[in-house]
């Protein structure tokens, strides 16, 4: 069966079909998670659409889908921001367009058999040309996922936090958009264009079932993707099927197949193991949970008080239930060595994920604005144009900077401070902060005050600070992240507000 791939088509059929399976998850991966699953079929008849007007006029079809794709991507944008709360109907009239143009087009088409390889995949007809096409963007869309990892991941999950932590939203949308467009329409001429989506998605969806975090999940779709690419490229060079078809059918057996073991648990362990497993999870959480969380609480309940931490809040429901079971296992006895009942496979992967959770604790730093994004001031900044850009960006407060060293934050209680102490205002377009220096002290700030952390806290830590509401009749305006916490120390970088923090702690499940 393997002498087949001595041939020269069925190499070239090989290379594609190990770029294709990992490309094409690598984007489902962020169209599922942002539930845009039905991009992919819009971009695919799009492209369908540009394979159709590349065959009448004799051009590369798969330029010509490229092309065509990369324009409906913007189109689908250019939508979604018109109808910032109707997305969705982007892509419905971006396909309906593609299969308008489409079946206008393809009754012009000579040799229907071109368009039908695409409608349906003929990975082992590509030619030496499209080849070269496939595996150069294959490689510059890898290249760009991976710089772009951790901004699409936040994105992702939050929008809105992503961008208060410095992450150019709007930017990184459009550049994913662009390339799930230009992914869709290399992998046309393979999978077919009818069928590309399933492929971005299905991998995705079996992965889910088996992983526990997102690395996991992107690299579990990976591998998925690659064996059923593999495995449609060998059956459809051995009985002459459709390869797309032939792809998407052995990856819809094997999710039916992830879905049986799971319900019937047959890849899991014995009741004797997993009631152990659950109790001593359980006991687990327990522990962490009066260690580091509530270290005063001594005998006192601790599972109720760890729910209402925003790191567990997703799972209150659950852990409610696995209360109700640990209490049901303890205080009833066995029955001829046997426990009375056996938790479920769910519920062991709820209790997981909740010690890992805290006992892995997510670091605050990481959702705060970068330094590199930090926007800041020194004392020769004028005044005029610190005030204009806050008022254009939103900001509330600006850091004062002199070599590297805080001297104070700007922001409406200088301006204030500065008048109540001045009577009058004497400030012109071309004064500078330096004026006001006096008055940026942190301790001159009347109704508010400012925390100092070290790199390490946690988000619950932070996000704890911004509940206390009142502080002496200040409330917290900016937390400042330096080495360990000192207010002498390197400003390494700061949150405006409680928002990309709170989000992100309740938001957090896959990190």
């Amino acid at each position: 069966m393997f002498d087949i791939f001595q041939m020269a088509f069925m190499q070239r059929a090989l290379v594609i079909a190990i770029f294709i399976s990992i490309v094409t998850p690598l984007i489902g991966n962020t169209i599922v998670l942002k539930r845009l699953s039905s991009i992919g079929d819009a971009l695919s008849h799009a492209g369908l659409a540009g394979v159709a007007i590349g065959l009448c006029f004799s051009w590369s079809p798969v330029v010509s889908a490229i092309v065509f794709s990369v324009i409906s991507a913007l189109i689908i944008e250019y939508i979604r921001r018109g109808f910032p709360n109707y997305s969705e109907m982007a892509t419905a009239i971006v396909l309906s367009f593609g299969v308008g143009v489409a079946a206008v087009f393809s009754g012009f088409i000579k040799n229907a058999a071109s368009f039908n390889s695409f409608l349906f995949g003929s990975i082992v007809a590509v030619s030496t040309f499209e080849l070269v096409v496939v595996v150069v963007l294959s490689i510059a869309v890898i290249i760009i996922l991976v710089l772009l990892y951790r901004e699409l991941f936040y994105i992702a999950f939050d929008e809105e936090s992503a961008a208060l932590s410095g992450v150019p939203v709007k930017s990184i949308n459009l550049i994913f958009t662009i390339l799930t467009s230009i992914v869709v329409s290399i992998a046309a001429r393979t999978v077919g264009a009818l069928v590309i989506s399933s492929l971005m998605v299905i991998p995705v969806a079996c992965s889910m079932l088996i992983s526990k975090s997102y690395k996991q999940n992107v690299i579990f779709s990976v591998i998925f993707a690659f064996i059923f690419t593999i495995a449609g490229l060998l059956i459809t060079a051995v009985y002459d099927l459709k390869p797309g078809g032939t792809i998407v059918l052995i990856g819809i057996a094997f999710l039916i197949v992830l879905l049986l073991l799971r319900k019937r648990k047959w890849y899991s362990m014995s009741e004797k193991g997993r009631t152990e497993e659950f109790l001593d999870l359980y006991r687990k959480l327990e522990h962490i949970g009066r260690e580091i969380y509530f270290p005063n609480s001594n005998n006192a309940p601790i599972i109720g008080r760890l729910q209402a931490l925003p790191v567990l809040k997703e799972f209150k429901e659950e852990i409610d239930y696995c209360r109700v079971v640990r209490n049901f296992l303890v205080h009833n006895p066995k029955v001829n060595g046997a426990y009375p009942i056996a938790p479920s496979e769910e519920m062991l992967d709820v209790l997981r994920k909740c010690v890992d959770r805290i006992s892995n604790p997510i670091l605050a730093m990481k959702f705060a604005v970068r330094r590199e994004n930090l926007y800041s001031a020194t004392l020769d900044c004028k005044i005029s144009e610190v005030a204009e850009y806050m008022d254009t960006h939103g900001f509330t407060h600006v850091p004062v900077f002199e070599k590297e060293k805080l001297v104070g934050v700007f922001s409406d209680n200088s301006i204030y401070a500065y008048v109540c102490a001045h009577k009058e205002l004497n400030i012109n377009v071309h004064s500078t902060l330096r004026v006001l220096e006096e008055y940026l002290a942190l301790d001159m700030h009347t109704n508010e005050y400012f925390a100092f952390v070290e790199k390490n806290a946690t988000l619950y830590e932070v996000s704890k600070l911004f509940t206390i509401d009142v502080r002496s009749m200040k409330n917290l305006a900016v937390v400042f992240f330096t080495e360990n916490g000192k207010i002498n120390e390197k400003i390494l970088t700061s949150t405006y507000s409680c928002v990309n923090i709170n989000k992100f702690a309740s938001k957090s499940r896959w990190l």
